[in-house]
């Protein structure tokens, strides 16, 4: 990351609220390290989502191909969000794949393609047989997370899990 000037933010097709989110979060903080960003997704968002991209900086391929192609081309670094193939960017996909830059994935959902040259996997298995004794614990913790994950910023809430002897691994 801190070699790359230029960085292409990549969203799924059809985007919702956490791929049109999370691209501008991660575009407002990469511009804080001073570099160039571009977010692109496959195709338009719906427009009451307006309000996370509120000076329309997302470029769309199906309606800008040959933007997204030289933003693509001249990128170091290519990042995906919220998504775990590319055949869920539909065309940009081909775009993406045949790029020299570096990939990142960053997702939560299961059996990522492995031709990124890096995962970042949010994606959670549970490693113990599932029986009625743990139910409970699992339930509290999973809505403990939920709470935290939603509380404002400004909240000191942070998780408390109960210890349940489970194994969770991030992949």
């Amino acid at each position: 990351l801190a070699s790359c000037r230029s960085i292409v933010l990549v969203g799924h097709v059809n985007p919702d609220g956490d791929s049109i989110g999370s691209l501008m979060g991660m575009k407002g903080y990469l511009h804080t390290l001073g570099k160039e960003v571009t977010a692109v997704v496959p195709n338009p968002y719906p427009e009451f989502l307006g309000f996370l991209d509120p000076q329309s900086e997302v470029l769309e391929h199906s309606i800008q191909p040959e933007q997204v192609q030289e933003k693509v081309d001249a990128a170091d670094l290519i990042i995906c969000m919220d998504f775990n193939s590319l055949g869920r960017i539909d065309a940009l996909g081909g775009v993406i794949a045949s790029s020299g830059a570096k990939k990142v994935l960053i997702d939560h959902h299961p059996q990522p393609d492995q031709l990124f040259d890096l995962i970042y996997s949010a994606y959670i298995f549970w490693d113990f047989e599932y029986d009625d004794s743990k139910k409970q614990e699992v339930f509290d913790n999973a809505k403990t997370l939920h709470i935290w994950s939603t509380a404002p910023k400004w909240s000191k809430m942070r998780p408390t899990l109960k210890p349940s002897g489970i194994s969770i691994f991030l992949l």
